[in-house]
């Protein structure tokens, strides 16, 4: 503030030192400080809030809300984008992402691939199975043969009969 003194240091973009008794302006990505140049408490328009700091960017495990603030990502989500802290784009551990949602376990006919931590789609001729390759439940038309899981390729069996 110069070499004037004042009484009160302003509320935007400074904050009363105690120590040294000086009005130190704030972080410049910080409109409102309080206890530090880096205790902020509001942001300038293009700075994200989160804990008590101005972000370029949300950390990890955060998400950017509509307000522009920074919140936790859901406990399913290690990364999470959108809005809302359930849209996933990846899981922690012990959960799957089917679309952008998080699950422990997958629908039919999807199964849970436990590298990518996704729900990745059956074979086409599969109602459920346990990776791509091994089905233990076939659609309506695609006949197991016996003493098969399922797997393999097999025709659409139709009531229709064409001649060549």
């Amino acid at each position: 503030m110069g070499t004037s003194c004042v009484t009160k240091c302003p509320y935007v973009g400074y904050y009363q030192n105690s120590t040294s008794r000086i009005c130190a302006p704030c972080n410049p990505s910080c409109l409102v400080c309080v206890a530090s140049t880096t205790d902020c408490i509001s942001c300038q328009p293009t700075a994200l809030y989160s804990s008590r700091a101005c972000l370029a960017s949300c950390p990890p495990e955060h998400f950017t809300s509509a307000d522009g603030n920074c919140y936790p990502c859901d406990p399913a989500c290690k990364n999470c984008t959108g809005s809302l802290n359930s849209e996933c784009s990846v899981c922690n551990s012990g959960y799957y992402l089917m679309g952008n949602t998080c699950d422990t376990t997958c629908p039919e006919p999807f199964y849970a691939n436990t590298t990518l931590l996704e729900c990745k789609e059956c074979k086409y001729y599969c109602n459920g199975c346990t990776t791509r390759d091994n089905c233990y439940a076939c659609k309506p038309g695609y006949p197991a043969l016996p003493g098969s899981n399922c797997t393999g390729g097999y025709y659409l069996r139709t009531t229709n009969t064409f001649n060549l």
